[in-house]
């Protein structure tokens, strides 16, 4: 008889991201940038030859780490972003 194999559970220990130096956003689409809260508040980023149109932002309050939990803000992130498809 062969003895019982337990799955391995995995795991691992998040943390929140330190300060590191920004390279800005990232474009996901034309009219979509993801950054951080840094980059939201730097003028060299949003300067008006960087943003064409009025900019937008929606901030989601949320900690960089695998616990956290994304779920609950799809449905706001999703109705943001609807809204951001009539202005391009």
């Amino acid at each position: 008889m062969e003895a019982a194999v337990e799955p391995q559970i995995r795991t691992s220990v998040s943390h929140p991201c330190l300060s590191s130096p920004s390279d800005g956003p990232t474009q996901i689409l034309p009219f979509l940038y993801l950054g951080s809260q840094q980059d939201a508040m730097d003028s060299k980023v949003l300067t008006p030859d960087a943003l064409k149109q009025e900019g937008h932002f929606m901030r989601i309050p949320v900690n960089d780490t695998y616990q956290e939990k994304l779920l609950p803000h799809f449905e706001d992130a999703f109705k943001f972003l609807g809204k951001q498809f009539l202005y391009f």
